[in-house]
């Protein structure tokens, strides 16, 4: 039946939802129902209440992303190409990141009990960051567990940027591969472009 109501709403106005959610965890569901641009007849056919709908989207959160990380490239495929994916799958559902992120109790999400949580999402997400370690991919002195976080925080990031203006939506996929596979230093921008380190003319010693 959940899946029916998700079908009937589309991918696109559960994302709203998320984010409306996120952004105004106090709203009731006219007000949701106003800024996610649905009229309220159709949110209550989607969720009686706001338990019932914020029970359904961490449902389909949990479908979401483990279904990004279920992927056999992942744990197979050429590591470049597989990420560059899981990027672009990410981005696409960064509305849902937001939500789980700031909405879902931390407790749901990190148990590594194995009924009700996300352990079998975190397993292959951490799985596959430590295969590109072992393959040379990415640096090995960050663990691997860190680097899931620091690349959900990127995502995050860069979406943000996006949905403030302060970048361009066109450039989001580049900028997240960019930032996570060299990180900010100014010698890995130039080792990757083959252009020299500019010189800093601006400082002077006393």
């Amino acid at each position: 039946m959940q899946a029916m109501l998700v079908s009937k709403l589309g991918d696109r106005l559960i994302d709203d939802l998320a984010l409306v959610i996120a952004l105004h965890p106090k709203a009731s569901l006219k007000e949701i129902a106003e800024m996610a641009g649905v009229s309220k007849a159709t949110l209550y056919r989607f969720a009686g209440s706001r338990e019932s709908m914020i029970s359904k989207l961490e449902c389909h959160c949990k479908t979401v992303f483990e279904h990004a990380v279920a992927d056999e490239e992942l744990a197979h495929g050429e590591p470049i190409e597989a990420m560059q994916a899981l990027i672009s799958n990410y981005l696409t559902h960064n509305e849902l990141l937001l939500y789980i992120t700031l909405h879902c109790r931390e407790d749901q999400i990190v148990s590594t009990s194995d009924t009700g949580s996300w352990k079998h999402y975190w397993s292959k997400l951490d799985a596959f960051f430590l295969r590109c370690q072992l393959l040379g991919i990415i640096r090995v002195d960050i663990p691997a567990p860190l680097c899931c976080e620091m690349f959900i925080n990127i995502i995050l990031a860069v979406t943000q940027a996006v949905r403030t203006g302060r970048t361009a939506a066109q450039e989001s996929a580049a900028l997240v591969e960019k930032f996570l596979m060299h990180g900010a230093s100014a010698s890995s921008a130039c080792l990757h472009t083959g252009s020299a380190a500019p010189l800093r003319t601006d400082v002077h010693r006393e």
